[in-house]
């Protein structure tokens, strides 16, 4: 597959992409829809519509694909552990299964389990190793294969989280980073089949919707957990910053009810044992929100959005302009798109520090009305304002290059990059003069030289000239000019633009190779598709000059109206 730069994020996407192989024609329900284990593992929102929906799908973000571990050193670690791997009588104890192989019998498989995760938590056992215990069949299923999704929760351990300040202080500094929460037992990687075993609260706490004191709306970036850490805490501590009408900051301490916490947790694992439940939380999720992929964490406040409009918002994310790397300059692409003035989001997610989309952004800031115009703007037609398109808004470069290459043939013959008809030889199918007058005495075309192949042009951009095709066709005496063709390059059909840059240098076989960049602004015209991230996409039906155009009572004009 070619990798698709449209921009930063469409890179992103497309290396977190997981195909099915199965046939698109057929309906295939079942492999279509969403299934419970998909949960942390493949984004809910993030599939194409039509014949690819629910087979193409991506991962989520915080996932990570398991790499092979020997298993000759896990089964190195249950012999000693009191495995047996040629029982006598297989009807007592477990079945302990090893990447699907049954390796032996043990007659205390929880005990084996927990001294298991225990040794996984003390890095003794490689985290990528999933172990589950399946009490009703009397089954113990260890994997160590490649190719398993495995996403990190926060651990518990007898009712506390092993998350303390003194970690995440340490991943603030620098000192820490993620491997050694994972390494220290705090966090853990589990596949799908472990998770069966496990019971995760789905966040540490809930925060009220307002600040219980002053009432104010609560930041969750802006909560500091003062008990965390401390053992056997029904209740968590928070200091919190809220915003005054007046412009004041205050902080105000507050508690609320841990969800994970349980009373008599000794009872529950007895009735858990007794009745073959899982009844006592072992996890804890580091936040809701990475179960989102990449693509539909960056739309702000999804859960107030119509779910197909997400999906919509998280096809269109991966089509914005931006900056699609930041070499772009020298980057030989065959195609890119370059937007002039990229603008951070005014309103963004957490997500967007992490994918780094805020040092790369895609689109830009508009000044949107919400009314009708004339009836330009029905459907999803939408009417932008003249003056803010001729201040450069929305408007990019498209950039193509083109490779021109001296090719070697067969018997010593080869392609020449010059000007066809300034040597010695006699050229066939030479154009006019005049269609080589911008070339450079190489062949070349001078940067900042504007060619267009539009409307019955036809711009030369590499002159060259190439044996005849075949051998009958170089006839007459030894001593005559040699006959060569004319084969120069030419501009695509129907595009036009700039030599931007000529890079001269040598191919692999040591023959000329020229990389000429052509330069093409793009001005938003109608019909050109313009979206907001939430999936609202529309194309222009009408650009209306300034003083046409409805404004507020302060003056303010919009860029965009949609109806």
């Amino acid at each position: 597959q070619l990798l698709d730069r449209t921009t930063y994020l469409a890179a992103l996407s497309h290396m977190r992409r997981v195909t099915s192989p199965l046939v698109r024609s057929q309906p295939h329900f079942e492999a279509r829809d969403l299934h419970p284990t998909h949960w942390g593992r493949l984004c809910p929102n993030e599939t194409p519509e039509g014949q690819n929906c629910g087979l193409v799908k991506n991962a989520a973000q915080m996932i990570d694909v398991s790499e092979e571990v020997p298993e000759a050193d896990v089964k190195e670690l249950l012999r000693e552990a009191g495995v047996d791997s040629s029982p006598a009588g297989w009807a007592e104890g477990s079945r302990i299964h090893v990447n699907g192989d049954i390796f032996g019998l043990h007659k205390n498989p929880t005990k084996l389990v927990n001294q298991f995760k225990r040794r996984r938590r003390q890095g003794r056992i490689r985290s990528e190793v999933s172990i589950r215990h399946d009490s009703e069949n009397r089954d113990v299923f260890i994997n160590t294969d490649r190719g398993r999704i495995l996403r990190p929760l926060l651990v518990l351990e007898d009712g506390d989280l092993k998350l303390s300040k003194e970690s995440l202080e340490n991943i603030r500094s620098g000192e820490w980073t993620f491997n050694d929460l994972v390494s220290n037992g705090v966090v853990e990687w589990v596949d799908a089949e472990e998770e069966e075993d496990l019971l995760v609260a789905p966040r540490p706490y809930d925060l009220p919707m307002s600040s219980p004191e002053n009432n104010r709306p609560i930041n969750p970036a802006n909560v500091e957990w003062l008990n965390l850490g401390e053992e056997q805490i029904s209740h968590a501590n928070l200091r919190v910053e809220v915003h005054m009408p007046n412009g004041e900051s205050v902080f105000e301490e507050f508690s609320v009810p841990l969800n994970y916490y349980q009373e008599n947790i000794d009872a529950l694992r007895r009735k858990q044992k007794r009745k073959n439940l899982i009844l006592v939380f072992t996890h804890v999720e580091i936040d809701p929100q990475l179960i989102l992929g990449v693509c539909a964490s960056l739309v702000p406040y999804p859960e107030h959005n119509s779910t197909p409009r997400v999906t919509g918002g998280t096809a269109m994310v991966k089509q914005s302009l931006g900056l699609p790397s930041a070499n772009f300059r020298l980057r030989p692409d065959t195609r890119m798109h370059v937007m002039h003035y990229p603008q951070q989001s005014i309103v963004g997610t957490r997500a967007m520090k992490t994918t780094n989309f805020a040092q790369r952004p895609g689109g830009q800031n508009f000044v949107v009305a919400i009314l009708s115009h004339h009836g330009y703007n029905m459907q999803d037609a939408v009417v932008i304002n003249r003056a803010a398109v001729e201040r450069s808004l929305g408007r990019s470069s498209f950039i193509r290059t083109y490779n021109a290459e001296n090719k070697r043939f067969p018997g010593g013959q080869e392609e020449r990059i010059e000007i066809p008809g300034t040597g010695l030889d006699e050229i066939k199918g030479l154009k006019s003069w005049e269609s080589y007058t911008h070339l450079e005495r190489d062949g070349l075309p001078t940067p900042e030289t504007f060619l267009s192949s539009v409307g019955g042009e036809s711009s030369v951009l590499v002159g060259k000239t190439s044996p005849p095709r075949f051998l009958e066709e170089a006839h007459g005496h030894f001593l005559q000019a040699q006959e060569r063709r004319e084969s120069a390059m030419m501009v695509r059909h129907g595009e036009s633009g700039w030599v931007d840059n000529v890079y001269v240098t040598e191919s692999l076989d040591s023959t000329l190779l020229c990389r000429i960049v052509v330069r093409s602004e793009k001005i938003p015209e109608i019909g050109d598709k313009f979206a907001s991230r939430h999936g609202q996409k529309g194309i222009i039906g009408r650009l209306v000059d300034e003083q046409d155009m409805p404004f507020t009572v302060d003056g303010v004009v919009p860029d965009l109206i949609i109806n």
